[in-house]
């Protein structure tokens, strides 16, 4: 279940899933005006995207099942702030 939950990347419900179409779509923002705010947050995109995709449920159980998702939880508010603050606060 874990498996399919966090790491099946045809599965649109799964972890990977959603982080790579966010890092898909995020791509479409990139221009001229904004390249250290993009710079900076697809970083943290893909730092997500990497940990997560090399991650197995070995290592999640062996990290506690409860840390590593509080810290996924955590990075993708991380990225929610940062798109809040670059692209949406001055609207």
């Amino acid at each position: 279940m874990l498996e399919l939950v966090m790491l099946n990347q045809d599965f649109p419900r799964s972890a990977i899933y959603s982080v790579n179409n966010i890092q898909r779509y995020f791509e479409r923002l990139k221009s001229e005006k904004n390249l250290e705010h993009y710079s900076n947050l697809s970083f943290n995109i893909g730092r997500l995207n990497s940990n997560i995709t090399y991650s197995s449920v070995y290592s999640m159980k062996e990290e506690g099942l409860h840390n590593y998702l509080v810290k996924v939880r955590n990075e993708l508010f991380g990225i929610g702030s940062l798109l809040d603050e670059y692209y949406f606060a001055n609207s």
